[in-house]
This record gives C-alpha cells, sequence and structure tokens, in this order.
C-alpha cells in the first residue's frame, strides 16, 4: 500500500463526455478532503485547502501549481500549500476546515471559484461574461441536504469574477453569472449511483436497470462522513450520513498513533504532508538530530480500525444486507477500503460488489460522484429539450 494513495492529489485529466452544444455544464463535489470537478472535456481535482500569498515568491512554479486572484489578493491553491507546510500547523483549526459551515468563509469561496475557473478555461468567450449558459451540479451528504442546500446555493450562484493561474502559463480572467434556478444539488452517493449506470455518452449500461429494479446500498465513505443510499425496487428507503467514519477518523486515528509513540504533536490537516512523504520526522534533542519513521504500517491499522468499525454500523443498520442484491462502493476512501469490503461481505451469495467508476475505470474512483452528477445533469437537460442533443 502506498501511504499517497491516502490523501487527495491534483490531477488534469483529458476525458470527452457528452457535451451540449449552446451550454456549458459543469459539475463540482466540495469535498473537505479535495475539489472534483468534471466538464464536457476534462476532470479535475485538487486538495481543499487555499492559503494567502505573502510576499515575493522565488523560483519557477511547478505546472501543477495553482493561484486564484481576486479584489482581495492572491491565493495559493491546493496540494502545493504541503511542501510548505508544518506538520504542526496551526493556521487553519479544523473546525475552520471541516465544518458544515463553512461555506461563507473566504477559502471555501476561493476553492470553488478555482474549481469552476478550471473548467471554464478553455472557453472561448468567458472573458466576455460567459455567452452561454452556464448549469451547475453538485451535491451535499444526504444528512445536511435539506438543511444545506439554501446556503449552499446561495454561495454558488451570482456574479463572479476573478482570475487563475496554474502552473507557469498566463493568468487567465474569469467571469460568469450563475442564477440560482441553474444549480443542482443532490444526495452525493446519487451522483455514484448514476455513474455505475451510465456510459460517457450518458447511456445507461445493460445491467443498469437490475440495479433499480432490485435493491442496491451505495456506501460512500468519504473525509468527513460515510454516507449510505438504499433503493429498493426503484424507491428510495434510506439515506444516512455517518459523521465518526471515513478518512478524517483516519487521519485523527494516525495523529493520535504517532503522539503517543514518537511524542511529535502533528496537525490532522497536515497528516497529507506525512502521507506523501511516507514518514514522520522525529526530533531528538539528546543527542540531537532527527529520524524519518515509516508510518506505512501505522496508517494500516489506522485505517483498518476504522474500516471495521464502519462496516460493523453499516451491517446493524441495514439488517446484515441480507436483502441487497447490489453493493455500490464509491470514492477515495471506498478504493482505499475497497479489499476489505469484499472481505468483509464475501460470505453474503446474493450481494454483488460493484464500483463508481465501473463505466469508466481509468478514471480514479474519487471522480465517481462528480462523473455522475455531470451525467446526471446532461440527462436532465436532454429531457426537459433545453438544447442539449
Amino acid at each position: 500500500m502506498k501511504t499517497e494513495n491516502y490523501c487527495a492529489k491534483t490531477s488534469f485529466i483529458q476525458r470527452k463526455n457528452a457535451a451540449s452544444p449552446d451550454k456549458k455544464l459543469v459539475a463540482i463535489d466540495i469535498g473537505y478532503s479535495s475539489v472534483k470537478c468534471c466538464t464536457d472535456d476534462s476532470y479535475y481535482s485538487f486538495l481543499s485547502m487555499a492559503r494567502p500569498v505573502h510576499g515575493e515568491m522565488f523560483g519557477e512554479t511547478n505546472q501543477k501549481d495553482i493561484f486564484y486572484r481576486d479584489k482581495s489578493g492572491t491565493w495559493r491553491v491546493g496540494n502545493s500549500i504541503l511542501s510548505g507546510m508544518s506538520v504542526n500547523d496551526t493556521s487553519d483549526s479544523e473546525n475552520t476546515l471541516y465544518s458544515r459551515d463553512r461555506y461563507e468563509s473566504k477559502m471555501f469561496k476561493v476553492i470553488y471559484l478555482t474549481g469552476m475557473g478550471l473548467c471554464l478555461l478553455n472557453e472561448p468567450d468567458i472573458e466576455n461574461g460567459n455567452e452561454r449558459p452556464l448549469y451547475l451540479q453538485t451535491g451535499l451528504p444526504p444528512a445536511y441536504l435539506k438543511s444545506d442546500k439554501g446556503d449552499l446555493v446561495s454561495v454558488l450562484s451570482g456574479d463572479h469574477s476573478f482570475e487563475i493561474k496554474v502552473g507557469q502559463k498566463d493568468w487567465k480572467t474569469i467571469q460568469f453569472t450563475l442564477p440560482s434556478d441553474r444549480v443542482l444539488v443532490m444526495p452525493q452517493p446519487q451522483g455514484s449511483l448514476y455513474s455505475a449506470s451510465l456510459d460517457n455518452n450518458c447511456r445507461h449500461i445493460q445491467e443498469a436497470a437490475g440495479y433499480f429494479d432490485s435493491n442496491i446500498l451505495v456506501l460512500d465513505p468519504g473525509f468527513g462522513t460515510f454516507d449510505t443510499f438504499a433503493i429498493k425496487n426503484r424507491q428510495l428507503v434510506s439515506s444516512e450520513s455517518f459523521p465518526d467514519f471515513g478518512m478524517r477518523a483516519v487521519y485523527k486515528k494516525l495523529a493520535d498513533e504517532i503522539l503517543l509513540k514518537y511524542n511529535e504533536h502533528v496537525s490532522v490537516h497536515s497528516i497529507p504532508k506525512i502521507l506523501t512523504s511516507g514518514y514522520v520526522q522525529v526530533l531528538q534533542k539528546k543527542p540531537y538530530n532527527t529520524k524519518n519513521e515509516p508510518i506505512e504500517k501505522l496508517l494500516t491499522e489506522c485505517s483498518f480500525e476504522i474500516c471495521m468499525k464502519a462496516l460493523e454500523t453499516i451491517r446493524t443498520a441495514y439488517d446484515y444486507l441480507r436483502e441487497f442484491q447490489y453493493l455500490l462502493v464509491t470514492g477515495g476512501t471506498g478504493q482505499a477500503w475497497l479489499e476489505h469490503i469484499k472481505e468483509y461481505f464475501e460470505g453474503l451469495n446474493q450481494l454483488k460488489i460493484i464500483t463508481g467508476n465501473q463505466n469508466d475505470n481509468r478514471l480514479p474512483q474519487v471522480f465517481s460522484n462528480v462523473r455522475g452528477y455531470y451525467l446526471f445533469l446532461y440527462g436532465v437537460l436532454s429531457r426537459k429539450g433545453t438544447g442539449a442533443p
């Protein structure tokens, strides 16, 4: 197991999806760990973190470095922040980064608009105010959908003007208007259900009818919550969000174990820095030296413990899954836990395990929800006869 597989990555992936000739469709999954974006010709992802840039910068930028700029100043966005971060960093509290009320924070707006900017980089008319109508699909954990939808839509919609810069390319001005009635929000796991059911041209695969006609349970272990979405004979019967399981719980457990074993205080939001390197640097004062201690074994143990607790909860909550024919596993954490999940449920002969990225398995699992968001949006507009082919 590579420790870096347990943290968000910066990805720029070219991929053709169903497209509308007279509209711009964008899907964004603004997670606590990473932002995932999808449009008609590409996918993007980056760490859900941004920091203001103070003072002069030196040297050349990396090709995947991302910068955002508006009237308030310049921000560095995503994974490149990690190289300059201390493992006991306190610049951001966990409450700031992982709170449900983060929508009004400047950082949230920066990472959202950066995602939109990446999706609009190749639009020839974007600097002239986005002449093509823009539509956005996103999602929320099922338990938060009713309470948080209004606040989220309020932040995402409206008039926006800013600049972004990727790598050594020039700054690009982005301007767009997004009315609130063009922002759609669905339960996050539902995105992966559509992703597992549709090909890249938004056509149902042969097996899709079986998913909806029988009983299917979607498991979407994310960073902040472990979400479920249960359908029985085409009817939604349950959607839950369990806040005590997911990658944040793994990070917290790992930070506690590092403190216990090495007496090193590590902030939860700096764990990706450690995972990227594969070790924690331990300081000894007598004799005065540092030592790099591998953390793969600790990570494996912490991840397995949280995964087992989550699966035991799911098993109890859904009556041992005896009534389900399909189990859909999705998301980055789902990919990390996939083999554990298969082993845990291998005795259920009636249960078939599928994945959210099965219709585009070159695409990492982390994009499953946002891929489904996009294809759902395209399908909705197409059925309404609003110009999509």
